[in-house]
């Protein structure tokens, strides 16, 4: 087969146009007359490695192999262009490619040619962890608060929960001693509701705690876990409650917990299980009696918690992690970065998310406090208002997604708040962390000079599958990358943990900066998929050398340096304000029956982040009129693709969580499709109302109409002008595309971030001002631009 038919067969596999793929050469005279084999074996060779100007268009790198007339054997020579590759990576492949000369021919190799001979080969290692291994902790992950309660004296008393109050609200502590005594109480009251429907043993208990964000959470997973189950979260506000109570079902959950000042989750209604609340309602006095559970204490290798992340096939899946993994992180992290009982953590994220585990267990375990927000100020995110939380709470940690990082440094520096001067140490996970964000962090710390402590700020990964986070990377004092690192990286494994970056076919370590996939070992990986062994089968595998047992992530990355970088995802996995999303489970929505167009339906959809916003495009075949025989794809009229994007937003509403809902909706004639069927992502059209125009004839904005009657409703008053001027401004569009009466903000682009941004440009606006808005625009906060997201209201 010639160069030229391999590139043709490349680029149709990619769908491209032709061009280099391989920009390479490879020559020598060696072997014309004898055969390669036979002119090589036994000689002796010198390698040379240089760097020249492009000799032969489009060719990096030219290899050849000829006579050495001085020592009467060979020299091979590589000749790559200056700057094509970094110059680890040349050095690196010089060396492979000497030690493979070299094995190839030996008089005395064993290796026949044109068989595999990477297993010949000097073996890579892997990066090895941050600390030597230790022995694994034999304790559980509720254990250490209780112990600290029952100890007495100061330790008892001090503050385990601080739960901050909003507008009218009143602050409320619970000490170590208080969580212990509800925390017994709801257990008690768990195994009682259970009776005869408890578990034979306990310790297969799974109980659900369906409740919004608060104080009561906490209690609810002391409480299973001292009644020697594992805990659920179900989100009843995040999550729609078909998707709540598909998780409640999928789970086998054998009882829920709920907040007494709540009304019962709708997602509970008949469901033929005990419910416990948890609230007010307490005597602490009798709480605190120890009460004789009839549960063995469970044992470190069993489930402490379930957690259900997005699913490809449609259906989420439930990571089932046991008290040794995260008990084994928690305590690494805890001793490296000196926490103890002076540290308060804000807590931030969903108990559905796992760095959850971290806010609740490991400050509890060493000594401190987790700090929780107003209720008010997560749904959506409200940065002030943290920022005022962590002054009067002397917050001292902050663990959190990038995203939320992002929020409160937009706070300091438009809005002109300080930097919290108790804030010691940072973690940033669960999604990339943007490179200049460590920077801009450090700086607006240092500059309240009363500072206690220098800001430490430490990037960290992994997977839900393994134990919350299995590395980590701190960052230097004035938050630098490494020389030549275009991203943040990955960094090291944890205490007691491996990540390995391997090569699928031959599960072998890849050699520096060759990308490999990303597998997590060690003491953190998870037990598996609840009620999904074929699942759990392909993700958790045993190494064939070591034995030991996997997690395969599917995150791309490589060594460099010493350190592991991740470049990507080998699937249609995305991380969306630090939550996995599985686009297979939105698209399977998407193509699901549609009630009320029976002449038409979703035939494919394909989901895409394009400006960190999740877009859902979808291909309608109509019937035909006369035979009621599907047709071919075609374009809906203006007025029936905005019933039906709105019909399909509301599919989405009532099956996904909110972070899994499109903002943008579609309508397309196909899907792009590669050569071997594969959607092509990157060749989806980005959505009008992000690309600065909207063109009103087509499908538009999508999940709604940019038009009002037909027409784009134009500003009313000065103020409308004034508004509509501000949201163009921050959007970065053309302000004819603003409709005052549709042009939703989020809709338009908007984020959090930039909901923020909008605030302060409105309060600065001298427009606003003259338009007599200043006042409004004083009060105004990020939750009003959610709920009164269009110019008009």
């Amino acid at each position: 087969m010639s160069g030229v038919e391999v590139m043709e067969r490349f680029n149709r596999a990619r769908g491209t146009a032709f061009s280099a793929v391989a920009p390479f050469i490879f020559t020598t005279p060696i072997g014309v007359e004898q055969g390669l084999e036979g002119d090589v074996r036994g000689r002796k060779w010198c390698f040379k490695e240089k760097y020249f100007a492009e000799r032969v268009p489009h060719t990096a790198c030219v290899n050849a192999i000829k006579d050495d007339p001085a020592t009467g054997g060979a020299c091979a020579s590589l000749d790559i262009i200056q700057g094509v590759f970094p110059e680890a990576v040349v050095h690196g492949l010089a060396a492979t490619y000497a030690e493979l000369l070299d094995v190839l021919c030996a008089e005395d190799t064993d290796v026949a040619w044109g068989q595999p001979v990477v297993e010949a080969l000097t073996p890579c290692s892997p990066v090895p962890p941050v600390q030597p291994p230790t022995s694994l902790p034999d304790v559980l992950l509720h254990e250490a608060a209780l112990e600290r309660a029952d100890g007495g004296g100061a330790a008892a008393a001090a503050p385990a929960v601080i739960a901050t109050a909003g507008e009218g609200g009143a602050r409320k502590v619970l000490t170590y001693e208080e969580l212990a005594a509800r925390a017994r109480c709801a257990a008690r009251q768990l195994l009682e509701a259970l009776g005869s429907s408890a578990p034979e043993d306990c310790r297969r208990l799974v109980a659900a705690v369906v409740m919004e964000k608060g104080w009561e959470q906490v209690v609810a997973v002391h409480a299973i876990l001292l009644a020697g189950g594992a805990y659920l979260p179900a989100e009843p506000v995040l999550w729609p409650q078909a998707r709540v109570r598909a998780v409640l079902e999928s789970s086998g959950a054998q009882a829920a917990l709920t907040r007494a000042a709540a009304p019962p989750p709708p997602a509970l209604d008949g469901l033929e299980m005990p419910v416990v609340t948890v609230g007010e309602d307490f005597d602490v006095a009798k709480g605190c009696v120890r009460p004789e559970f009839p549960v063995a204490r469970a044992s470190p290798c069993e489930p402490a918690y379930l957690i259900y992340t997005s699913g490809s096939s449609g259906r989420p899946k439930g990571v089932v992690c046991h008290h040794r993994g995260a008990s084994n992180t928690i305590i690494d992290l805890n001793n490296r970065w000196d926490v103890g009982p002076a540290d308060r953590c804000m807590a931030l994220s969903s108990l559905a998310f796992d760095l959850s585990v971290y806010d609740v267990f490991g400050l509890l375990s060493a000594g401190g406090a987790i700090v929780f927000p107003p209720a008010d100020a997560m749904n959506p995110p409200d940065p002030e208002s943290w920022l005022s939380v962590a002054a009067a709470e002397n917050v001292s940690l902050w663990n959190s997604v990038p995203a939320f990082a992002e929020l409160l440094l937009a706070a300091v520096e438009l809005g002109g708040q300080a930097f919290p001067q108790s804030l010691r140490l940072m973690f940033l996970s669960g999604d990339w962390v943007p490179p200049c964000l460590p920077a801009r962090l450090l700086r607006m710390a240092a500059i309240n000079a009363e500072r206690p402590a220098p800001l430490q700020i430490v990037s960290m990964g992994g997977a839900t599958e393994a134990a919350i986070w299995s590395n980590q990377h701190a960052l230097p004092a004035d938050g630098a990358l490494p020389a030549g690192w275009p991203s943040v990286p990955y960094g090291i494994p944890l205490r007691n943990q491996t990540m390995l970056v391997l090569d699928d076919a031959t599960m072998t370590h890849v050699p520096e900066w060759v990308m490999g996939v990303i597998y997590i070992g060690g003491a953190g990986v998870a037990s598996g998929y609840h009620g999904d062994p074929a699942r759990t089968r392909a993700q958790f595998v045993s190494h064939p050398s070591t034995g030991e047992r996997l997690f395969r992530t599917g995150d791309l990355g490589r060594v460099r340096g010493g350190l592991i970088e991740i470049c990507g995802r080998e699937d249609a996995q995305v991380k969306l304000r630090g939550f996995r999303v599985e686009l297979g489970e939105v698209e399977h929505v998407l193509r699901g029956p549609l009630d009320g167009f029976p002449g038409a339906q979703v035939t494919s959809a394909a989901a895409s982040v394009q400006r960190d916003q999740l877009c859902a495009h979808v291909v309608v075949a109509q019937e035909a009129p006369a035979t009621g025989v599907e047709g071919s794809a075609a374009r809906l009229s203006d007025g029936e693709w905005a019933r039906m994007a709105e019909r399909l937003r509301q599919v989405c509403e009532e099956r996904l969580p909110q972070y899994m809902v499109p903002a943008h909706i579609e309508q397309i004639v196909e899907v792009p499709l590669s050569a071997n069927g594969k959607v092509q992502r990157e060749k989806l059209p980005v959505p009008a109302a992000l690309m600065g125009s909207i063109d009103p004839g087509k499908s538009g904005s999508g999940t709604q109409a940019t038009e009002h009657g037909g027409q784009r409703v134009k500003p009313a008053t000065p103020l409308e002008a004034a508004v509509s001027s501000a949201i163009a401004q921050v959007l970065s569009l053309d302000p004819a595309v603003v409709c005052c009466a549709s042009g939703d903000f989020f809709q338009l682009g908007g984020t959090s971030a930039s909901a923020l941004r909008l605030l302060i440009t409105l309060r600065d606006s001298a427009a606003v001002a003259a338009a007599g808005g200043a006042s409004g625009a004083a009060r105004l906060t990020v939750r009003d631009v959610l709920a009164r997201a269009t110019v008009a209201e």
